[in-house]
């Protein structure tokens, strides 16, 4: 049993010190005091060192009611940004999803464009283009499918990403922290809560390529061998997710159950995220008929989507902000 140092019991206490700052964008000692329960001396300790790392700043004085003025402090995030890159095949191209937002989310300038194959130059391109006038970038998430380790792509459905160190490439270009993640893990990411224990699994079917999936379990992202998300289309279930009949309702319902029991006997989730341009309400119907007659449907609590490209995009957002919030 690991049992925690003083070390880390600050460490623990700055961080509960950003957050409530990041959710209430200011607050004066006092009101954090009875926000965290910690003691106004630690806090004020804590506070200069948050201070002097450039996480937080002073702001104005309160007025107190007759008393002297209390002294408020900021989480300070005017003038940064975060960048959220999407690499994506779609119908056969290459597509690239660009969003420069502030630090809550707000969207300040996004760049899409599709082309016929991946070019590290062009993703370089977008990136000098959409900084060239921006707010300080301070963090830069991306997310594409396959097997990215040591940052460098061993496996993917964009062939020419294989081989290249994406994120020792991003950061030569920018010298900012670069944190690369499977497009489905970041999707669900997205919708995941840190407080649901029992999770969310996600799985995206892109039709031309193998079924990638992803769960999320406590807030945490439970990756395969080094993030990867596409091993859920080899799992030996007598499919072959590259010739199957995409047309064919009743066989592909069939499909996407087998998977959904394969989840529900291991890690059991909360709910589950089906992402595919083919779910229509024929598709839908069929599988959530066959659900309630054959197994417990109640167990399966099921949302479909037909794009994933905004989830894509809002989960590296938050996964940007998550790290930043742990004081890397």
């Amino acid at each position: 049993m690991n049992l925690l140092t003083s070390s880390d019991i600050r460490i623990m206490n700055k961080k509960a010190i950003l957050e409530l700052l990041y959710l209430n964008r200011q607050s004066t000692i006092r009101n954090l005091e009875k926000l965290s329960g910690l003691s106004f001396a630690a806090i004020k300790s804590n506070l200069e060192e948050l201070i002097r790392d450039d996480y937080v700043e002073e702001c104005e004085l309160i007025p107190s009611g007759g008393g002297r003025p209390a002294r408020s402090y900021g989480f300070k995030s005017k003038n940064r940004t975060f960048l959220q890159i999407s690499i994506h095949r779609n119908s056969g191209n290459v597509e690239y999803s660009l969003s420069l937002s502030d630090l809550y989310g707000n969207v300040i300038d996004k760049k899409e464009i599709t082309d016929e194959r991946f070019s590290l130059d062009t993703l370089k391109s977008l990136i000098l283009s959409i900084n060239k006038n921006s707010k300080k970038i301070i963090g830069i998430s991306i997310a594409a499918p396959g097997v990215p380790r040591d940052g460098v792509y061993i496996n993917n459905d964009i062939d020419e990403l294989i081989g290249i160190d994406l994120v020792g490439e991003v950061f030569s270009l920018t010298k900012i922290k670069v944190i690369l993640v499977n497009d489905v893990n970041a999707a669900i990411f997205s919708i995941s809560k840190e407080s649901d224990l029992w999770g969310t699994v996600g799985i995206y079917f892109p039709m031309l390529h193998n079924p990638g999936a992803g769960a999320i379990i406590g807030g945490q992202i439970i990756q395969g061998v080094s993030g990867f998300a596409g091993e859920v289309g080899t799992i030996p279930l007598g499919i072959n997710w590259i010739t199957i009949d995409y047309n064919d309702r009743d066989v592909l319902a069939g499909a996407i159950i087998k998977l959904l029991i394969v989840y529900r006997l291991t890690i059991d989730p909360n709910e589950y995220i089906l992402y595919g341009n083919m779910f229509d309400e024929e598709l839908i119907k069929k599988i959530t008929t066959k659900l309630s007659t054959s197994y417990d449907n109640h167990q399966f609590k099921i949302f479909f989507r037909n794009e994933i490209k905004q989830d894509i995009i809002s989960g590296l957002f938050k996964i940007s902000l998550t790290d930043y919030l742990k004081l890397r």
